[in-house]
């Protein structure tokens, strides 16, 4: 079996989305000293509140959190210095079934002729990292 994952959004809508990680890991991987590294490409219109990531560290560490929308939290997107997205990258310190990670939607550009914007969002890349001690099949 290989490393596998999907992705959603809980719930699919509003201010305040979770991007929900669901993870299938090889069964040899569970006694094995292995960790998950997660990383997420967010869109200048989404943010990650590092406050409420500290208080997620007993479910992982973040490795990494690149980007200037990083430090503007309450900015509207189109009031950023630039439109650079953020980068975040996590690490579980053991395989588990799932990863949380809380996001928020800024305020966007305002538009003409429409009440929503559609936002396309990819799924992070995750990886499974072990110890050389793990038996391969």
């Amino acid at each position: 079996m290989s490393l596998t994952s999907s992705s959603s959004l809980s719930p699919p809508y509003g201010a305040h989305p979770t991007i929900v990680t669901d993870v299938q890991a090889p069964g040899d991987t569970e006694s094995s000293a292995c960790s998950l590294y997660l990383h997420y490409s967010l869109p200048p219109i989404l943010f990650v509140d590092p406050y409420e990531l500290d208080m997620r560290q007993q479910q992982y560490t973040v490795v990494g959190l690149k980007g200037k929308g990083a430090r503007e939290l309450e900015k509207p997107v189109h009031a950023l210095p630039d439109e650079d997205g953020i980068e975040v990258i996590l690490k579980t310190d053991s395989v588990v079934e799932q990863v949380q990670l809380p996001i928020h939607v800024r305020y966007g550009k305002p538009t003409f002729n429409t009440s929503y914007v559609v936002q396309p969002l990819d799924a992070p890349t995750v990886v499974l990292a072990c110890s050389s001690s793990v038996s391969r099949s």
